[in-house]
């Protein structure tokens, strides 16, 4: 493996892993590393060729999930080839959305949603090129 992934603490490795299929159609990649009182310490899935990995918290090592937290510093975003679909569907399945979906001055149609794990994603899908000028004008224009 090279580069930077994502490893999600939650708090039901399992459940998380069945709402992320579900909704994101994930795949899982790699056999589940649990331990005999079944806690899961690692699992691995992939989302549109993405891989993220996945493990149950374990506070004593200071892996807390959000829940625990109260909150999250990460956000993630995932473009997908229909955000309006899935977007829907992740509010259907118990996500809560944080901004609504809307086409973006950056060129994506994007809102955000907090997952029921306590994970955000915004989720986009892109519908237009726009050049870098085009959209620093576009965002000084927001707070004029």
């Amino acid at each position: 493996m090279k580069g930077v992934m994502p490893y999600l603490q939650v708090k039901n490795t399992g459940e998380a892993i069945d709402w992320y299929k579900k909704v994101f159609q994930a795949k899982e990649v790699r056999s589940r590393l649990e331990t005999p009182d079944g806690v899961c310490m690692n699992a691995e899935i992939e989302i549109e060729g993405t891989p993220i990995m996945l493990a149950d918290e374990n506070p004593k090592s200071g892996s807390k999930s959000p829940e625990r937290l109260k909150g999250t510093s990460v956000v993630l975003n995932l473009h997908l080839p229909n955000v309006d679909k899935i977007f829907q569907k992740a509010l259907k399945e118990g996500a809560t959305e944080i901004f609504p979906l809307d086409d973006q001055f950056y060129g994506d149609r994007a809102g955000r949603v907090k997952d029921p794990f306590g994970h955000h994603w915004i989720l986009a899908t892109r519908i237009r090129e726009v050049p870098d000028d085009e959209m620093v004008a576009a965002f000084r224009a927001m707070f004029e």
